[in-house]
């Protein structure tokens, strides 16, 4: 029996041992729970727990929503912790990656609420509610080490009526329980990034309203100027922004899809919060970004800076911010060294970089050509933990106190030591605009930080796959470009090309906006219609009005042509949208013909006022009878078409008028010469006859004054005037 119950207890332990084997990887590979409803957090009251008053407690207040398609029943939202300290940066980071129910932790089963109310316990799908669950610090019982704990909610109900109850979903924040202080001190500068994506496609007119809402009471942009204004908060402002929200506050329109547009609902909004800009930069440390916050990385790995520099140049324009100094910012702090040497030319106050591209912990660095670095730890403002949502301004609070906590207990009496925070979005504005205060956090301004000296390091740049992957793409840099030529044209056919090189400078910059990054589809919306713009001002801005068929009747003769320009008349401005041109006739057969402009007739192309014509003469020049087709072409003075090509037909009838004329008359002298010659010869050859005769015999009884007979005049000729003898010189004139 003995024997029997060994073997039996091996074979169970066999059995129980292949158990384990058989279902963990059912288990193993599970990441985030299953969940049935949302949390969101509102508030954590204190953001620093007293683990030293015995009368403490902490509160979490949020919202719940279910995120299913049935209604959940017996709701109850109950408080939950984690008893594992987080005292290191590895234990940060392993927290953020872990599923929401890893650790498993502990619910504290005597506080709770019941939601919605004590009396309804349902949630149907899509609805939310809220919930405030408020318990003790010694009723937490957490360890008594120094540390970051995870705090947090879970709501426990049922799926379907008379269900067993479940965990439906996890919200957790990190909360630093600490009694001490840490020797070191850390500074904490808060840098409010103002911008948002472009929207202005032409001068009053917007291609969506956008700004509008982000201008309104809970709008992005009214967070961010209200964490701006906190107490020794730094900005960085977008001109771009600054000259779009004023153009707004003086009246605008927006793009319909169909092409039209309608007034703009942002007027009165963009008038507060400039007021409210004007007054916060007042007091607050302010600097400026790049005009159009551009890619720069796409840019520079394009070859394309030109864009950044003349976007430079709009930027004066825009006085409200030309004075302050320039912050550089590649799109989320990354770039590799080729990126960050270009922007050390610009000469900016600093380089904003991320510790992902740097590797290092320090908040200033050296840089290239004396440019100071700031190196920030993007993922801070991240939030956190999961489940999402995750970046609610409460966990980015509690994230931000706990990172820094550890940072400064980490770091020596001697090092100089300090945080950057770039807020960008709603949430971080929120959360900056919170409570962000402890013993060992030093807040200060951003000047206060670049005042210090920057620590020295390799100067090696981290510029991954992934990061150039992320950069404008080449259908949105080709895009670019082509406004680029656009406007190129647009200066060159004006008279006065200074009245749209503001603009020319301005929307490429705008076209390589940061903003455009994995938004083909909101690029092709802003951008098109100015391309169009620009293509329908190449085509269609001057146009050629002709004769198409000229009939000639001389060798040189002249046709008028008219050169018009389409674009709109300023009445307040007369030479507004003038243009220049050059006119020129290409002959489908120069031999022939030629058509060309004289050099005084093609200088009155070169003023043609907006909505008026300009008539000129063109020479035609035809060496044969016959028709040729040409095509006249307008071209700037750079030497691009313009407008569209216009076929006329020459046909010359008289071309070989004059020719014919010339052999006539040549004709008519050497008859006329040959006939007097021939006259002459006769005579003398009279004369001479009349010489050889003798002296007439009065013997013989003739009259010697009668006519001699032809006979007796002219003898017959002799053997010798026969055959080779040389004949008469005077005969071969006849």
């Amino acid at each position: 029996m003995r024997a029997l119950r060994a073997v039996a207890a091996s074979l169970l332990g066999l059995v129980l041992v292949l158990g384990m084997a058989w279902s963990a990887p059912a288990t193993a590979g599970a990441a985030e729970p299953t969940a049935y409803v949302a949390i969101t957090f509102t508030a954590m009251t204190p953001s620093l727990p007293d683990r030293n008053d015995p009368k403490a407690t902490v509160t979490l207040q949020g919202t719940v929503t279910n995120t299913g398609k049935s209604e959940l029943s017996n709701l109850q939202a109950v408080f939950w912790r984690s008893f594992d300290p987080i005292q290191d940066s590895e234990g940060m980071a392993a927290a953020l990656a872990s599923p929401a129910d890893e650790p498993l932790g502990y619910r504290a089963a005597d506080y709770y609420e019941n939601i919605p109310s004590e009396s309804d316990r349902t949630l149907a799908p899509k609805k939310s509610t809220d919930f405030s669950v408020t318990i003790p610090m010694s009723a937490l019982k957490l360890p008594s080490i120094d540390a970051i704990y995870l705090l947090g909610i879970h709501i426990r109900g049922r799926l379907v009526p008379n269900g067993p109850d479940i965990t439906l979903g996890r919200g957790r924040v990190f909360a630093p329980v600490v009694s001490g202080e840490p020797d070191n001190a850390a500074q904490l500068s808060t840098l409010v990034v103002l911008d948002s994506r472009p929207s202005l496609v032409r001068q009053g007119v917007f291609a969506d309203d956008h700004l509008a809402t982000e201008l309104g009471p809970d709008g992005r942009l009214t967070a961010l100027l209200d964490a701006a204004e906190t107490p020794d908060a730094s900005f960085a402002v977008d001109p771009n922004l600054i000259e779009e929200l004023q153009t707004m506050r003086a009246g605008y329109q927006v793009l319909r899809p169909d092409g039209q547009t309608e007034a703009g609902t942002g007027q009165s909004a963009a008038g507060r919060w400039l007021a409210d800009y004007t007054r916060m930069a007042r007091t607050q440390t302010g600097y400026r970004l790049l005009y159009g916050h551009p890619d720069i990385s796409a840019l520079v790995h394009a070859g394309m800076t030109s864009v950044v520099d003349n976007g430079e140049t709009a930027a004066k324009a825009v006085t409200t911010t030309s004075a302050l100094p320039l912050l550089a910012m590649p799109a989320s702090g990354q770039a590799d060294q080729q990126t960050v040497e270009y922007l050390a030319g610009l000469k900016p106050a600093a380089i904003v970089l991320d510790d992902s591209t740097t590797a290092q912990t320090r908040p200033l660095l050296a840089g290239p050509n004396g440019v100071p670095l700031l190196n920030t730890a993007a993922t801070s403002v991240g939030g956190g933990p999961g489940p999402d949502p995750s970046d609610t301004p409460v966990q980015i609070r509690q994230r931000t106190l706990s990172e820094s906590w550890l940072e400064a207990g980490a770091a020596g009496p001697a090092d100089t030591i300090g945080q950057l925070r770039v807020i960008r979005t709603r949430a971080q504005a929120r959360s900056s605009t919170s409570e962000v205060t402890a013993p060992w956090l030093k807040r200060e301004p951003l000047s206060r930080l670049l005042d210090s000296t920057p620590a020295s390091w390799p100067e090696r740049y981290r510029y991954p796959e992934s990061a150039a992957q992320k950069e404008l793409t080449q259908t949105q840099l080709g895009g670019v470009g082509r406004l680029v030529a656009g406007y190129r044209v647009l200066a060159d056919l004006l008279v006065r090309p200074a009245d749209v090189e503001l603009e020319a400078d301005a929307a490429p910059a705008r076209a390589a906006s940061t903003s455009w990054r994995s938004r083909p589809d909101l690029w092709a919306r802003f951008v098109d219609p100015q391309q169009a713009r620009l293509d329908d001002v190449q085509h269609a801005a001057v146009t050629i009005i002709a004769t198409p068929r000229v009939v000639t009747s001389a060798h040189r003769v002249q046709f008028p042509v008219t050169v018009r320009n389409t674009l709109p008349r300023s009445i307040d401005d007369p030479q507004r949208n003038a243009v220049q041109v050059r006119l020129r006739f290409t002959s489908a057969n120069s031999q022939r013909l030629t058509v060309t402009i004289p050099a005084d007739e093609q200088r009155q192309l070169q003023m043609i006022p907006a909505d008026a014509g300009v008539t000129t003469n063109a020479q035609v020049e035809a060496q044969t009878n016959g028709t040729v087709g040409v095509t006249a072409q307008a071209y700037t003075m750079d030497g691009t078409p313009v407008g569209a090509p216009v076929p006329i037909e020459v046909k010359a009838t008289q071309a070989g008028t004059i020719g014919w004329l010339i052999a006539i008359a040549a004709g008519i002298v050497l008859v006329g010469t040959s006939a007097l010659r021939i006259r002459q010869v006769a005579r003398e050859r009279s004369r001479d006859g009349a010489a050889a005769e003798p002296p007439a015999d009065p013997s013989d009884g003739t009259d010697p004054t009668s006519e001699p007979h032809p006979a007796q005049t002219v003898p017959p000729p002799s053997e010798t005037d026969r055959g080779d003898a040389p004949r008469d010189p005077e005969s071969l004139d006849v």
